[in-house]
């Protein structure tokens, strides 16, 4: 039973947030993986209640808005 939960805990990780995941994370890391820029990088999630928006925020004050398109979020860092 514990290896079944590790397992889909594992998988859980693996997978994109979705942009309900991301609100429910205000306030919390997680791991931006910009498409064409090919980077990647830690970063804290807000919601932005007067955009109506997820905004995330990078360690030089540089945020970005969400956007499935160009970007996927993560709990943690996918294995390559």
């Amino acid at each position: 039973a514990l290896a079944a939960l590790r397992e889909q805990q594992e998988r859980e990780e693996s997978e994109p947030l979705t942009l309900e995941e991301l609100r429910e994370m205000d306030g919390e890391p997680v791991w931006l993986s910009m498409h064409r820029k090919k980077t990647s990088m830690w970063v804290i999630v807000k919601w932005d209640a007067q955009m109506n928006a997820i905004r995330l925020w990078d360690n030089s004050g540089a945020w970005w808005r969400f956007d499935p398109s160009q970007m996927d979020i993560y709990r943690c860092p996918p294995e390559e």
